[in-house]
């Protein structure tokens, strides 16, 4: 059983940090670091040496499977930074759950904000050249075509905050 100051931290920074993504397109490092410490400080007063060790683990997996798509440039740096402090905050079963739930509610909305510029029809010519290229082993030549991503992007701390919102309500329902 979850503390409610888990939950606490977590509806705070999400905020903060969606309202400052928004607002600069950037999730500060200040508070990343913060979330971390705090959510690894209150793990620990909450559950102990284990609970610190856990909430560790959830951090460095949220780290490393945001950071491996921070590295093919499907997300920015802070994003990946987010959600280590969300493992840290949280725990294993929530970051496990939660990176799902996120990926599935970014790419929704990276499908309405493309359908919104391009149409179907550009979406089905990106989707069937990507197809074409990856079966060709030729991926690199795609990443150039694709390469210019400026203009559809979003702050991408919105889906985070969705997906985790609703990680929060299919984990603990009573809450």
């Amino acid at each position: 059983m979850f503390a409610i100051s888990y939950f606490i931290i977590i509806f705070i920074g999400l905020f903060i940090a969606t309202v400052i993504d928004v607002k600069t397109r950037r999730i500060p490092n200040w508070l990343t670091v913060s979330l971390t410490l705090i959510g690894l400080g209150n793990s620990f007063i909450a559950e102990g040496l284990i609970g610190l060790g856990g909430h560790t683990i959830a951090m460095l997996i949220g780290l490393i499977t945001f950071f491996l798509f921070y590295l093919l440039k499907v997300f920015g740096a802070g994003d990946a930074k987010m959600m280590a402090s969300l493992g840290a905050i949280m725990g294993f079963p929530f970051i496990i759950y939660a990176s799902v739930m996120v990926i599935i509610v970014g790419g929704i909305i990276s499908f309405f904000l493309l359908v919104k510029k391009n149409g179907l029809r550009e979406i089905w010519f990106v989707l069937t050249s990507f197809i074409k290229a990856l079966f060709s082993g030729n991926l690199k030549d795609f990443h150039g075509w694709i390469n210019d991503t400026s203009e559809n992007t979003f702050p991408f701390s919105i889906a985070i905050t969705i997906g985790s919102v609703i990680t929060l309500w299919y984990l603990y329902p009573s809450i």
